[in-house]
This record gives structure tokens, C-alpha cells and sequence, in this order.
């Protein structure tokens, strides 16, 4: 009974705390999350896959029983999350292989993720709430934060994304009961040191989840110092190295026990290890790749747009800034001279923190910032301006802050960012369902015709990362329309043969005869001579750039004809070969 009380304990929270708010912050606040909703919405009505889900098809055509898929999903994919640091990540990925057996059943994980996200809202909103005014306001903050499009990078990846989103509420919570620990005037009591267990046990599997939003924490410390009305300066400085140092002994405990999880893998299951490349789990201490790392680093950070739409050039930089003058200024009462040291201090700190903040990418074997990379500044910047934006509204207009607050913040940043990221997550939706219906027609030939029987099939991937309509949609879109708004045909040809086990899994053709197996030849399409036969499909790819040599006779799938710059074909025989040629529609 009392381990169900501390489970419990947030939700109880929340609810008291909602009931504590008046009429006006509740109504806020359901606007808020509606917005939310709103910017989700098209992932819940829709069919879609994205990327990195695909996996949950590479199993038989036929349906295999959940338990069996739990088996194969942890043999595949736990070490591979083990050799990257990341060893609970694969619960979210089983869960989508062992309940997913048709495209239409993510459909039925989709909305518990959302959840995740409503939950990480109110939450973080009650946390931010001393630093922005109020529980509406952080509510709204909060809002901002995960329509960022990073976040929602990882929300549409549905099950498989949903441990890195419990990962940030992981963080919040070690956060939030390492500050009082910091705070006692008495360290080193008994009592005390007791405490920590608990916000380390927190941050140590946030990060044996996903290490760089773990990391969020830096800059929750980083807001501490700058916004926190209970202690002077002096003290909260000491504060943050405090916070600091011990995140980084929690860092260090984290990086041996990968590396002694690493070591131990192969010995216990008897697996070798993979060859991940730049995925693999691994410091880079090399000043040569560091110091080129820290000025990209410093330049992008200048150069991002912190939302989903355009801003101001340098609008992240300004923000240090203003957070720098507005920590400095605390200092106003003791002098000009005080003002500009506790500035110029703030400053540096501020960059040394953001730095640290995502130094689990500058010491990965990544080269380049990705968006879901970016939460640790992201964070920093949307309670940064909200909180700024509170203390210029309170000057004007102390009586009605709040409301003035939140319809800025509303009419001006959470408004449009719902309405882009509707659009993006639409987007992302439309493109999945485009390519399978047309995928869908191909198979229904190639199937009732039985086509199957006599040819391989050749798959000519997209020559765009996306059909034109949907170019002409996201051309505001600073995000690039998003990771997940692409043609799987043209960004990740490796999940091609899931996507037409997927859409297998759905003729009754198959699902009333003898198994299907569906095999990749990306690499290696001379293999795949003399292996149509026992119910075997050989899947070859091209780009259409050159011309393809084919050992068996190809079912030609074309995805380019989903785009604006689509490609013929022409089969010609040459002895035992079928040689595959491309041509533009107005070429002659």
C-alpha cells in the first residue's frame, strides 16, 4: 500500500494543485493542452508508419503470437541498445513489436504516448511555476517545450519514442529532490546523504535511457541559478557547482556501467558485439575532433530557430543575454560594479552550462547536431523567455501579469507553433499514408496476378525526400519538414522489405497459405538469382541513376512516380540478365 501511495504520489499532486488554481489559470491551462492535442490530432486519426517503427514488420507474414515477438524483438534489438548506451529504450520498441501486428494497431498505442506528453505538460509546468509565475504560465511554457520539433521527433515514433519521453519526466523528478538536498545548510549529514539516493537512482535511468535528454537537468540547474527569489547569488552559485558535481559522479557511475555492460554482453549471451559506427557508445577526448565540435556547436546554437516557425536570427544568443543582464541585475542594490561582475560571471557560466548541457553529443562519435539533440537547450530557452516576459509584464501590468502573460505567450508563440506542428504532424501522417496506398495498388497486381510467382521485385526508390504537394506545404517550415516527413522509399531503403511485409500481412492471400518470406538484397542483388522459389520474395532496390542489372525477371515498383520528377523504365533481355534502364518522361 505505501509503494502504491509513492507511485501515486504526482498524480495526487496535480490534482491537488488544480484544484488549488482559480477559475482563470483553469481555463488557460485546458487551452493549453488542447492546443496540444490539436497539434497532435493528425496522429491519431491517421495510418501511418514512421521510420524507425518500421521494424516492428520484419518478422513472418504471418501473425505470430505476442509472446513470440517479445522474444524475437529483445534478441535483436537489446544488445544493440546495450552497445549504444542506451539499455531501456528497447522496452518501448517490444512493446510496439509485440502488440503491433497490422499497420492499424499503432493506432491503438498512439493515444497512451500522448498521455505521456499531457502528463509531461502539467508536470513540468508545476515545476517551472516559481520561475515564469504561476502554474498556468509554466503550463503554457511547457506547451512551447514539447511542440519543439525534437520532442515531437520522438513523440511520432509512438512506443518505440515513448521511454525517452518518461526519460524527461525522470530527469524532473531528480531534479526536484536533489534541490532541497543542495539547499541544507548541513551537507554531509548522515540524513542528508541518504536523500541523494533517491534523485540518483532517478538520473541513472533517465540516463540508461537516452543520456542527452537526461541531461536536461544541466540546464534546469542553470534556470535555478538565474531564477530562484530565495537565495542570494552567493548562495545559489554554490548550489549549481553542487548540482553539477554531482551529476557528474552520477555520469561517471553511468559511463562504467555501460562500459562494463558492454564488456559482459558478449561473455553472458554468447553474441558478438556489433560494428555500430558512429551509434556506438564511446567518449571522444581528442582535442582535435573537440575543439572543431565546440565552435559548431557555438555557431549552431546562434544560428537555430528555438521553434517550430521562424524568429528573430540570433534569437537564442539574445536570450543568454537578457538571462545574463536579468541574473546580474539581482545584484542592483549593491551597485553598478556588482551588477557587471555577476553579469559577466552568469555569462560565462551560462555558456559553459549550455555546453555541458548537451556534452553527451560532444563527446559521442556524432558529428552534427540533430533536432532531438537540442532539448537541453531548448528547455533553458522557452522558461528562460517566459520568465523574462513575466518580469517585463509585472512592471506594466502587476495586477493582471498572469492573464497579460499567457495571452503573449499564447497569441504569439504557443498558437503558432500548435498550427505548424498540426501542419508537420499532418505532414508526416499523409506522407506514410500516400506511399502505402500506392505501395498497396502495386502488391494488389503483383498479387491477384501472381506476379510473385515468376518475378523478383525491384523496387526504384524516390528520387525526393517528399512528394511536391507536401514540399509546397512545409516551405515555412524551419524544421525542414520534419525527420519524419520523408518517403521511406527515398530516406531508409533498409525498411523496404518490412513495409511490404507489412502490407502482406494484410492480403488474406497470404494470411490463408503457406508463410511468405520476404528477403532484403539491397546489397547484394547478384544473390538473389534462383531464390524465387518456396515462397520466397527477393526485394532489390535502385536509385534509377544508372542502369540496373536484374539476375531474375523484376516487378517493377516506381516511387519516383510520386514525385515531381518521376522516372520510366525499359526492360531489355541480354542472355541470362534483364538489364533495367531509366529514362526522364520527356526524354526521347
Amino acid at each position: 500500500m505505501e509503494m502504491i501511495k509513492k507511485i501515486t504520489k504526482p498524480v495526487n499532486v496535480l490534482y491537488q494543485k488544480w484544484h488549488s488554481e482559480n477559475s482563470l489559470s483553469k481555463g488557460v491551462i485546458i487551452i493549453t493542452l488542447l492546443l496540444v492535442i490539436f497539434s497532435y490530432l493528425p496522429s491519431l486519426v491517421n495510418d501511418y508508419v514512421p521510420q524507425d517503427q518500421w521494424r516492428a514488420f520484419r518478422y513472418s507474414t504471418f501473425e505470430q503470437p505476442y509472446l513470440s515477438r517479445t522474444k524475437a524483438c529483445m534478441n535483436m534489438v537489446v544488445g544493440f541498445y546495450i552497445q549504444t548506451g542506451r539499455p531501456l529504450v528497447w522496452i518501448g520498441e517490444c512493446i510496439d513489436h509485440t502488440f503491433v501486428g497490422k499497420i492499424s494497431d499503432f493506432a491503438f498505442i498512439r493515444p497512451f504516448v500522448l498521455a505521456i506528453v499531457l502528463l509531461t505538460v502539467l508536470y513540468m509546468g508545476a515545476f517551472i511555476a516559481p520561475y515564469v509565475g504561476g502554474w498556468s504560465v509554466g503550463v503554457i511554457t511547457s506547451a512551447l517545450f514539447v511542440l519543439a520539433p525534437g520532442y515531437s521527433f520522438i513523440y511520432m515514433q509512438g512506443a518505440t519514442g515513448a521511454p525517452l519521453l518518461i526519460c524527461l519526466i525522470l530527469s524532473i523528478a531528480s531534479f526536484s529532490k536533489l534541490k532541497p538536498c543542495v539547499q541544507e545548510e548541513k551537507l554531509l549529514t548522515a540524513k542528508n546523504l541518504l536523500r541523494l539516493l533517491v534523485p540518483f537512482i532517478l538520473f541513472f535511468l533517465a540516463c540508461t535511457t537516452y543520456s542527452i535528454w537526461a541531461f536536461i537537468v544541466v540546464s534546469l540547474a542553470l534556470l535555478y541559478f538565474g531564477f530562484d527569489k530565495k537565495y542570494p547569488l552567493e548562495d545559489k552559485f554554490k548550489h549549481l557547482i553542487l548540482i553539477l558535481s554531482f551529476y557528474c559522479f552520477t555520469t561517471l557511475a553511468y559511463y562504467a556501467f555501460i562500459k562494463a555492460s558492454i564488456y559482459l554482453y558478449p561473455i553472458l549471451t554468447k553474441k558478438p558485439l556489433l560494428n555500430l559506427g558512429s551509434y556506438m557508445f564511446s567518449m571522444e577526448l581528442s582535442p582535435s575532433i573537440l575543439f572543431p565540435k565546440f565552435i559548431y556547436a557555438i555557431k549552431f546554437f546562434n544560428e537555430m530557430y528555438p521553434f517550430s516557425f521562424k524568429l528573430l536570427s540570433g534569437s537564442a544568443t539574445i536570450i543568454v543575454l537578457l538571462f545574463a543582464l536579468y541574473t546580474g541585475l539581482q545584484k542592483r542594490t549593491k551597485g553598478v560594479f556588482q551588477v557587471i561582475i555577476w553579469t559577466a560571471i552568469t555569462l560565462v557560466t551560462s555558456v559553459v552550462v549550455l555546453l555541458g548541457s548537451v556534452s553527451p553529443w560532444f563527446f559521442s562519435r556524432f558529428n552534427d547536431l540533430a533536432l532531438h539533440h537540442l532539448i537541453p537547450w531548448q528547455i533553458f530557452l522557452y522558461v528562460s523567455l517566459a520568465a523574462l516576459l513575466f518580469t517585463l509584464v509585472n512592471y506594466f501590468f502587476s495586477k493582471s501579469k498572469i492573464l497579460v502573460t499567457s495571452l503573449l505567450l499564447i497569441v504569439f508563440l504557443l498558437g503558432p507553433a500548435a498550427i505548424f506542428q498540426n501542419r508537420l504532424t499532418f505532414s508526416e501522417a499523409i506522407i506514410s499514408g500516400f506511399e502505402l496506398g500506392f505501395l498497396r495498388s502495386k502488391l494488389k497486381n503483383y498479387i491477384n496476378k501472381q506476379e510473385y510467382i515468376n518475378h523478383v521485385l525491384l523496387i526504384i526508390q524516390a528520387n525526393h525526400l517528399r512528394p511536391q504537394f507536401i514540399e509546397k506545404m512545409l516551405k515555412n517550415s524551419v524544421c525542414g519538414g520534419g525527420q519524419n516527413a520523408v518517403l521511406v522509399s527515398a530516406t531508409n531503403p533498409v525498411s523496404m522489405p518490412w513495409v511490404i511485409n507489412a502490407l502482406l500481412r494484410e492480403r488474406d492471400t497470404f494470411q490463408a497459405s503457406k508463410e511468405v518470406h520476404v528477403s532484403d538484397y539491397l546489397h547484394n542483388p547478384d544473390e538473389a538469382e534462383g531464390k524465387l522459389i518456396n515462397g520466397n520474395i527477393p526485394v532489390l532496390q535502385t536509385d534509377g541513376k544508372s542502369s540496373f542489372e536484374s539476375p531474375e525477371k523484376p516487378y517493377i515498383i516506381n516511387f519516383t512516380e510520386l514525385t515531381s520528377d518521376p522516372l520510366k523504365t525499359k526492360i531489355i533481355r541480354k542472355g541470362d540478365k534483364y538489364i533495367v534502364y531509366f529514362y526522364k518522361s520527356h526524354s526521347n
